[in-house]
């Protein structure tokens, strides 16, 4: 009769450990599940603030970009409407030169 009671209380121990395993197992998958969509938030707002430095620095690039043509255009007009100011012209010209071999 030992036997089996030593046998049966085994048994037990053995099925409430695996129990407790699988409990283990499914809460850790449950936690998991629950972390999953934070993490991928967390590496899409990474992945914006990149994006948007990129476009900050590509805008403020163009916008310089306009800033020196419009100063060109700006020049030549006033050759046209006044046929004179060669020499702002030719520093005009230079710093255009400048501008683009530095960008």
């Amino acid at each position: 009769m030992d036997t089996i009671n030593s046998l049966s209380v085994s048994w037990e121990l053995l099925l409430g450990l695996a129990g407790a395993i699988v409990l283990l197992g499914n809460m850790f998958k449950t936690v998991g599940g629950w972390l999953a969509p934070a993490k991928k938030l967390t590496e899409t707002v990474a992945e914006h603030e990149k994006k948007l430095a990129n476009d900050d620095k590509r805008l403020n690039q163009q916008d310089s970009d306009n800033q020196m043509m419009l100063k060109c255009l700006f020049v030549l007009i006033n050759h046209d409407i006044d046929g004179n100011g060669i020499d702002k012209l030719k520093s005009t010209r230079e710093e255009l030169q400048a501008y683009i071999t530095n960008r």
